[in-house]
C-alpha cells in the first residue's frame, strides 16, 4: 500500500486535505469568536470548542486512508461497504475529545461524531448511531485494520491520534445522551448546525479550489450609502403630502435604531425598504442576509439596493450583492478596484449556496430550510454575527412562528447577530419587549366594503357583483381595477368572463399556472403600464409587488392577507379614498367558499371575529385590528407544532426536524417544462443530453453542470397540483418533468392564462 500517496480527492494529498479544512474552520470561527458569547450560543466555552473544531477537521475523512479508499478512488472495484469511510473518522473524533474536554463536556464528543459520521449523508437523529454504526461488524474491523501507517504517523504531527475503538464509543454513549436530552435547551442543537455546516463548507471549499482558495477582501459597507443616495436624489425636497411622510418614516426609524434588534412597521408604500438596508449597512455587519417570501419581491429589493451603490459608486458584482434562489444563473463574479476574477461553474455554485457576499438576498424557504433541515448546507455557519433581515415575516405560517422566533433570538443573544422585521402587519410573539418603528400617519388611502357575510357562486358573483363593480368604476369612472381570487381556477374562470363581456377593456391575469419568466415579464409590464388596466390574479401578487391599482376585489382570505392586498391599491396615495370590496365566494351551491381550500379555518374564524360584522372599515382601523387579530391566533393553540419542533430541536432529533416545510402541498405536485420558444428547447436539448451522457467532469463540476441545467429550465417550468381527475390528462413524463414540445404548446397552454390539462381540444 506505500507505493501511493494517500489521497482525498483527485490530485489532492490527504493531509493536505485534513489540515486545510480544518485550518479553514477555525480561521471562520475566529473572525466571530469576539463577537459571540459561546457559552449562550452553544452551551459551550470558546476554548472547548475549537478543541472541537479541530477534531472534526482533521478526523472527518480517516477513513480515506484505508486501503479500501484508496482503490475506489482510484476506480478500482471495492464493495461501497469497505470503501465508505465516515464511521472511523467518527470513532476517532468521539474518542479523542473524550479524553481531551472535561469530563461535565464529554458529551459533546457524541455530538462532534454524529457529524462526521453524517458529513456525507442525511443527517441521523443523535439517538441512533449505533444501530447505523454496526459496532462489532467485520466490515468495520477490516478497515481499522487497513488504515494506512505512514499517514497516521504524518497526521500526528497536527494532532495526538486516540484509539480506534468503537468499544470506547459504546461505553460512553448512553450517558452522553442522557446529558444532551437533559439541557432541554436548542443551544446544542445550534451548536450541531454550527459545526457541521462549517464542515460541509471547509470540505467542499477545499475540494473545490485545494491551494488556490479565494482571499476575498474583507471591506466593509461605510454605513452612509443610502443617506448619499437619498441626498443625491433629492429625498430632502419632497413633492407631496406622501414623500414628506416617506421622509418622516426613514428619518425616525434610522435615529431610533437599536443594537441587535429593530422591528420596522410601517403602513405599505411608507419606504421600507430604503429604511430597513440603512439599518442593515449601518450595522457594521460583515454580511447582511436579506429573506424575502417571494421572488418577486427578491428582484424588487435587490434592484433598489444595486441603485443605491451604483448612485455610491460601487462597482456591482457577486461580492457585493448576491441573489441566491432557485432562479438565479451560477455565475459569480469577484471585483474590487484593483481585482476582477470570473470563477467557474462549479467554484461559482459553491459560493453563491455559501453566500459568499456582502449582502445576500435569498428566501424565506433557503433560510429557514438551512436551519431545520436534515440535508447538509454550507449556510448556517452565516448566520452568525451577521444583519438578517426578514421581509413579511407574517408570511411565516402560524405554526411556526414560536419556534422560528426562539432560533432568531438565540442568534440575536448569543450569536452577536443583528436582526430587523420588516412588515405592516407584525404577530407580536416576534416583538417581546423591543420597541416597533410604527410612524403614526393620518393616511387614509382606501376603505374596506365587507360583504362576506353571505357567500356568493361564482355565477352570481359574475353577473350581480363584478359586472356593475366594472361598469361603474372602469367605464364609467375611468378607475384601474385590481380583482384577487383564491384559486387559480376561479381566477381564471373571472378572467375569461370579463374578456368576453369586455372586449376593449386593457386586461392582465396572473397566476402560478404562468411560468416564472411570463410572470416576471408579465408584472413588470404592469408595473409600466400608462393606461387603466383590469388585473386578475391569485394572492401571488400579495406581499411586497409593487404595482398601485386604484379599486379592488378581494376574495375571503385571512385578515393579515386582506391588508398585503390593500397595500396594492392607491398605494402612491395618488386617488381620493379608495373602495375595496371584500366578499366570499365559491364555486357552486354545493361546493365550500374557496377560501376554505387555501387557508387554515381556525385563522379564517380568527378573521371573521375581528371583523364584527363591520361594513366599512378605512386603512387606519385596519392597522390596529390586525394587532387582535394576531394575538386571537395566538390563542387559538396553534403553537402546537412549534412546541413539537422545539422537543426536537432539544433532542436533535433530525426526523423530526426535517419535517419542516413553509409551504405545504396537498395532493401530488408535478413540474410540467413548457418549451414556449428557441431558447426554452435549446435548454431542454441541453437537459436530454445531461440524462442520456454519461458526465465526464470531476464530481463536483458535473455536479454543477448538472445544477445549472435544472436552473436554466427553471424560468419555464411550473410546479402544478395535479388534481384526482387529471391524472391522464396531463403531458408526457420525460426524465421527471412533465413536457409540453413546441408542437403540443397549443394543446396545454394559454399565452394568457398559462398551462392547464389536455381535454381534447386546442385552448387557443
Amino acid at each position: 500500500m506505500n507505493d501511493y500517496r494517500i489521497i482525498s480527492h483527485p490530485n489532492r494529498l490527504l493531509i493536505d486535505h485534513s489540515h486545510s479544512v480544518r485550518n479553514l474552520m477555525i480561521s471562520q470561527f475566529k473572525k466571530i469568536e469576539p463577537s459571540i458569547d459561546t457559552q449562550i450560543l452553544f452551551g459551550v466555552d470558546s476554548e472547548n470548542l475549537k478543541t472541537m473544531i479541530n477534531a472534526i477537521g482533521l478526523f472527518h475523512d480517516l477513513g480515506k486512508a484505508t486501503d479500501f479508499f484508496q482503490k475506489h478512488i482510484r476506480n478500482k472495484s471495492v464493495k461501497k461497504k469497505l470503501s465508505s469511510h465516515s464511521d472511523i473518522g467518527a470513532i476517532a473524533c468521539a474518542n479523542y475529545l473524550t479524553e481531551k474536554l472535561p469530563l461535565k463536556n464529554t458529551y459533546l464528543a457524541g455530538i462532534a461524531s454524529s457529524i462526521c459520521k453524517n458529513h456525507h449523508s442525511l443527517h441521523q437523529s443523535i439517538m441512533i448511531p449505533l444501530s447505523l454504526w454496526e459496532i462489532g461488524d467485520k466490515t468495520l474491523n477490516d478497515k481499522k485494520k487497513s488504515l494506512n501507517s505512514d499517514f497516521l504517523s504524518e497526521l500526528s504531527k497536527h494532532i495526538e491520534i486516540p484509539k480506534i475503538d468503537e468499544n470506547i464509543f459504546v461505553k460512553h454513549f448512553a450517558e452522553w445522551i442522557t446529558k444532551i436530552f437533559a439541557k432541554k435547551d436548542i443551544s446544542l442543537f445550534i451548536l450541531y448546525s454550527y459545526l457541521s455546516s462549517l464542515l460541509t463548507w471547509a470540505d467542499r471549499m477545499d475540494a473545490v479550489f485545494k491551494d488556490l482558495k479565494p482571499d476575498f477582501e474583507n471591506f466593509k459597507f461605510n454605513g452612509d450609502e443610502v443617506d448619499l443616495y437619498r441626498s443625491k436624489m433629492k429625498f430632502d425636497f419632497p413633492k407631496n403630502e406622501n414623500d414628506r411622510k416617506r421622509n418622516e418614516f426613514y428619518d425616525t426609524t434610522v435615529k431610533n435604531r437599536n443594537s441587535s434588534f429593530d422591528i420596522i412597521k410601517g403602513r405599505t408604500g411608507i419606504g421600507k425598504t430604503l429604511a430597513y438596508i440603512s439599518l442593515a449597512l449601518k450595522s457594521n455587519k460583515d454580511r447582511i442576509i436579506c429573506s424575502l417570501p417571494f421572488l418577486s419581491i427578491i428582484d424588487q429589493s435587490a434592484d433598489v439596493l444595486e441603485k443605491i451603490l451604483t448612485c455610491n459608486n460601487m462597482d456591482i458584482s457577486e461580492n457585493t450583492i448576491l441573489e441566491q434562489h432557485h432562479l438565479a444563473d451560477l455565475a459569480y463574479r469577484y471585483s474590487t478596484d484593483s481585482f476582477e476574477k470570473e470563477f467557474s461553474l462549479n467554484e461559482a455554485d459553491l459560493l453563491i449556496n455559501s453566500w459568499e457576499s456582502k449582502f445576500v438576498f435569498t428566501t424565506f424557504n433557503s433560510l429557514f430550510e438551512s436551519i431545520f433541515t436534515n440535508r447538509r448546507n454550507t449556510r448556517f455557519f452565516r448566520l452568525i454575527n451577521c444583519a438578517i433581515i426578514l421581509d413579511e415575516i407574517q408570511s411565516i405560517p402560524p405554526k411556526y412562528w414560536i419556534i422560528t422566533n426562539k432560533v432568531l433570538k438565540k442568534l440575536v443573544e448569543g450569536g452577536g447577530t443583528y436582526l430587523i422585521y420588516s412588515t405592516a402587519t407584525f404577530p407580536p410573539v416576534y416583538i417581546g419587549n423591543k420597541i416597533v418603528k410604527d410612524i403614526p400617519s393620518s393616511t387614509n388611502r382606501y376603505e374596506i366594503e365587507l360583504k362576506h357575510e353571505n357567500t356568493l357562486t361564482l355565477d352570481e358573483f359574475k353577473t350581480i357583483v363584478l359586472r356593475d363593480f366594472v361598469d361603474k368604476n372602469y367605464i364609467e369612472e375611468k378607475k384601474s381595477i385590481l380583482i384577487v381570487m383564491n384559486t387559480k381556477d376561479s381566477a381564471k374562470e373571472t378572467y375569461e368572463y370579463i374578456k368576453e363581456n369586455y372586449t376593449d377593456l386593457k386586461l392582465y391575469f396572473l397566476s402560478t399556472n404562468l411560468p416564472p419568466i411570463i410572470r416576471r415579464e408579465r408584472i413588470e409590464k404592469i408595473k409600466n403600464e400608462t393606461e387603466k388596466s383590469v388585473l386578475v390574479s391569485t394572492q401571488l401578487i400579495e406581499a411586497g409587488t409593487d404595482i398601485d391599482y386604484d379599486t379592488c376585489i378581494r376574495d375571503f382570505a385571512p385578515l393579515d392577507s386582506l391588508i398585503q392586498t390593500a397595500g396594492r391599491v392607491n398605494r402612491n396615495n395618488k386617488n381620493e379614498k379608495s373602495k375595496i370590496l371584500f366578499l366570499k365566494l365559491k364555486k357552486n351551491e354545493n361546493s365550500l367558499p374557496f377560501s376554505n381550500y387555501i387557508y387554515d379555518p381556525v385563522i379564517l374564524e380568527t378573521t371573521v371575529k375581528i371583523l364584527n360584522n363591520r361594513r366599512l372599515i378605512d386603512e387606519k382601523e385596519i392597522y390596529l385590528m390586525s394587532e387582535n387579530y394576531f394575538k386571537e391566533i395566538e390563542k387559538k393553540g396553534k403553537e402546537a407544532d412549534s412546541l413539537k419542533l422545539l422537543r426536537a430541536l432539544e433532542k436533535i432529533d433530525y426526523d423530526e426536524i426535517s419535517k419542516f416545510r413553509l409551504i405545504e402541498y396537498q395532493g401530488r405536485k408535478v413540474s410540467i417544462f413548457l418549451e414556449l420558444d428557441k431558447n426554452a428547447g435549446e435548454k431542454w436539448k441541453e437537459y436530454l443530453k445531461m440524462r442520456e451522457e454519461k458526465s465526464s467532469l470531476e464530481k463536483y463540476a458535473a455536479y454543477s453542470s448538472k445544477k445549472r441545467i435544472f436552473r436554466s429550465l427553471a424560468p419555464y417550468t411550473i410546479e402544478y397540483q395535479v388534481k384526482k381527475e387529471e391524472e391522464t390528462m396531463l403531458p408526457p413524463e420525460v426524465y421527471g418533468y412533465y413536457y409540453v414540445s413546441r408542437e403540443e404548446i397549443g394543446k396545454y397552454y394559454s399565452e394568457e392564462t398559462g398551462f392547464n390539462t389536455y381535454e381534447g381540444a386546442d385552448c387557443y
